[in-house]
């Protein structure tokens, strides 16, 4: 009986700790290397997800530096599949993307290295 009474209580303490998980957000983008003018960019492009209404931001950062808005694209709310923005990328390094959600949660959404060339333009022999 006492077994039954030990059970009975861990089991209503590890499912009350478990209703304190929020669910995961769903939205999916692709990050592409790409041109711009004579500028080396990446654009973001929302690919999917069913919590792609819910972004009001999309956001960057590059190895320690804090996170900020894309430069341009995702200007206007709600966002959808296919929408994009792009970065101007002018230094090697670990680009991290994150989505900002009406409730104030974030999630990351893609991860990319880049590796800044020596000529960006495509000039050279």
């Amino acid at each position: 009986a006492i077994t039954v009474i030990l059970a009975a209580v861990i089991a209503a303490f590890v499912f009350g700790m478990s209703g304190d998980l929020s669910a995961q957000k769903e939205v999916y983008v692709t990050v592409t290397q790409g041109v711009a003018g004579e500028d080396a960019v990446l654009r973001v492009t929302i690919q999917g997800g069913k919590d792609v209404s819910a972004l009001t931001a999309i956001q960057y950062k590059v190895g320690d530096d804090a996170f900020v808005n894309l430069e341009t694209g995702f200007t206007e709310t709600p966002f959808g599949v296919g929408d994009s923005g792009t970065i101007t990328v002018t230094e090697s390094g670990h680009y991290v993307f994150r989505g900002v959600f009406t409730d104030n949660s974030v999630k990351i959404l893609a991860e990319r290295d880049y590796v800044a060339s020596a000529e960006v333009g495509g000039e050279g022999d």
